[in-house]
């Protein structure tokens, strides 16, 4: 995913599990942005946010529910400008 401007979105995934934790693991790159990653129901609305840093894992609770599904926003955290950035890794509203 390439980061210039607004929150860009990952596909959705299902939530399978009852646990109130979620993840987001960042590729290690060249670049050193922080990545703010929100989790958002079908409806747009938020379910957990989380600050990471590019080639860092974090968990963060969430208020998402199983059997439900969700997707990644994704926007560079106190955007300063810069152009744009390529954000890599993976994620789940499971952990």
């Amino acid at each position: 995913m390439t980061y210039s401007g607004g929150e860009k979105f990952t596909s959705y995934l299902f939530k399978e599990t009852t646990s109130s934790q979620a993840v987001l693991n960042l590729s290690n790159d060249t670049g050193s942005a922080w990545i703010t990653g929100q989790l958002r129901n079908s409806d747009g609305v938020s379910r957990g946010v989380v600050n990471v840093q590019r080639g860092k894992r974090e968990t963060f609770s969430t208020s998402a529910q199983s059997g439900h599904k969700y997707r990644m926003g994704l926007k560079k955290t106190n955007n300063t400008g810069g152009g744009s950035v390529t954000i890599k890794g993976s994620w789940s509203p499971d952990l």
